[in-house]
This record gives C-alpha cells, sequence and structure tokens, in this order.
C-alpha cells in the first residue's frame, strides 16, 4: 500500500471565470474524469457512508493573479496548479494509467495537463523511516475545521487531541493491519504531552458548492512533545501522512491542506528557526512526469 500524493500543472484552453476557492471544482473534475474511465471506481469514491481514499486542493494560478471579486480572471494560456493526494495506491494508479489524457474543467474553463509532481511513500516505510523531533510547524494551506464529536459549532483551532486521533483513524482505514495505532491510547498520550506553543491564525470563510459558506483556520502552529518516547513517533507518521490526507473537515473538498516544516539545527540560546514552506511533493524525492514518462510511473 503506498499513499501517493501528485502535484498538478495544468493550462487554460479558454478564458473566463474559476472561484477563489476551487477545492470543490477540482474534486468534481477528479470525480468526472474517473466516471469516464472507470466508472465503478468513481462511484466508490463517491460513497458518502465511508472515508474517502483521496484529498484535493484548489487551484491556483502559477504566475499572475487576476481576482475580481471573488474569481481569478482566467486567460487562455494560463497555467493552474493544485495538489491531488491518494491514501490507497491502486486509486492513484488508475489515474497516472490515463495522466495525459486528463483534462479538467473548473467553474467556465477547460484545461489539459502540462505536468504532474510525483511522490509516493509506503505505509511500511513511513513508520520505518520516522524521525522524532520535540517540536515541528504545520502550515495549514488552506482553511481548516476540525470535527469534534459533541460540538455543534465549526472548531477552529489546531487542538493536537482532535488532528490526530482523527488521522490515526483515517490510517487504521488505509494502513495494513501490521502497521496500525491504537487510537485512543494515543488520544491519552497526545493529551499529556502534544500542545500548540506559537501560533499565527487566521479565520476565514470560504464558499464552497451552491453558495455555501465554510469557515477555516488558515496559518501556521508549532507542535511541542513533552516527551520523544511513547506515542511521539506516531504523532510525527501521522503528521507527514496529513501532507496525504489533509486535515478536518471537507478534507476532498480542498479544505485542510497541510505542509510540514522540521525546525532547521538550532544555536545555542537561540529560537529554533523553520525552513521555508514548499508543496506535498517537495517533501520526500519527488518525480516531474512529462509527456509518455506519466504512464510508466505505475512501474516505478
Amino acid at each position: 500500500m503506498v499513499p501517493l500524493c501528485l502535484v498538478v500543472k495544468v493550462l487554460a484552453l479558454n478564458s473566463g471565470g474559476i472561484n477563489r476557492f476551487s477545492g470543490h471544482l477540482v474534486r468534481g473534475g477528479l470525480l468526472n474524469f474517473f466516471s469516464k474511465v472507470n466508472p465503478e471506481l468513481a462511484e466508490a469514491l463517491h460513497a458518502s457512508n465511508q472515508l474517502r481514499p483521496y484529498s484535493v486542493s484548489p487551484a491556483l494560478p502559477v504566475h499572475e493573479r487576476r481576482l475580481r471579486g471573488d474569481l481569478f480572471h482566467v486567460k487562455t494560456g494560463d497555467q493552474f496548479q493544485f495538489r491531488l493526494g491518494f491514501l490507497m495506491d491502486d486509486v492513484g494508479e488508475k489515474l497516472l494509467e490515463h495522466i495525459f489524457d486528463f483534462q479538467v474543467k473548473l467553474g467556465e474553463v477547460e484545461f489539459s495537463l502540462v505536468e504532474v509532481e510525483l511522490r509516493k511513500k509506503d505505509y511500511n516505510d513511513l513508520v520505518k523511516s520516522v524521525n522524532v523531533h520535540d517540536r515541528f510547524r504545520v502550515f495549514f494551506r488552506t482553511p481548516t475545521q476540525l470535527s469534534v464529536r459533541g460540538v455543534d459549532f465549526p472548531y477552529l483551532f489546531p487542538d493536537p487531541r482532535y488532528i490526530y486521533p482523527s488521522l490515526a483513524r483515517m490510517w487504521n482505514m488505509f494502513a495494513p493491519d501490521h502497521v496500525k495505532v491504537d487510537v485512543d491510547e494515543l488520544y491519552k498520550w497526545i493529551s499529556d504531552n502534544v500542545y500548540v506553543r506559537n501560533y499565527r491564525l487566521r479565520t476565514v470563510d470560504v464558499t464552497m458548492g451552491k453558495g455555501r459558506k465554510v469557515a477555516g483556520f488558515t496559518g501556521y502552529a508549532d507542535f511541542y512533545m513533552k516527551n520523544t518516547d511513547g506515542y511521539a513517533p506516531w504523532v510525527m507518521i501521522l503528521s507527514e501522512y496529513a501532507t496525504f490526507s489533509n486535515i478536518g473537515v471537507k478534507r476532498t473538498g480542498g479544505m485542510g491542506v497541510v505542509d510540514l516544516k522540521i525546525p532547521e539545527k538550532e544555536k545555542e540560546n537561540a529560537k529554533p528557526s523553520f525552513s521555508q514552506p514548499g508543496g506535498c511533493a517537495s517533501a520526500a524525492n519527488p518525480s516531474t512526469l512529462t509527456g509518455g514518462e506519466a504512464k510508466a510511473a505505475k512501474h516505478t
């Protein structure tokens, strides 16, 4: 089992408008594409009664951003970029088999594929290669809202007690049995050992399908661990996993896109300095696919 992350660059074939927040449009385009190449898979991915094995980000301009109200004004030839995450390798590989037939319509604009950057990491490797740090930074790239049992209002703070058990349940759904984690014990350990020390966050509303407004927080938070034993490795594993899966509510509609950054080597008596953020494909051995190379990606 191999989670995949794709950074997809596309070219506008006509001019028109695209919602500033287009995560739900990217999801619709992905499911529409799957409905053409694999209808059964598209139906399974659209099922609402289970954790869905994919995530998306909104599409953003690669170069100039021409905003008019809540819309990007797109000209023919403009390039946009978005991320797709797959928690099961067979789903991602189905897309890679047809990747250069991939076309997507976002709002009024049709796009064709230019380039794909690929990162993949086996569930076993995520566990075996983990490096534990007592502090790290999470960048919340798109509005993030957590779901908390018994709370009937938007939860808009990156509380580790709610982030990591949710990620663990998702991990357990798709990971092999021998690398699953005890969610209840993880919750207890995190409650005693993990906290947010520094953060710079703001709340924003985004408009999704049918004019629905959804609130979320963006920015960054620094997570600290009092101990680096016990479930500390799992905190790091699940933090990296989140770059494939997204976090929280409506993660398949472009919310909860995150990047993980580890502090650079600290100087004596200095505050920790964090490296600059990057896309999910920049985190570990990315491959850039162009032309027919993508058709062979499933064999690498």
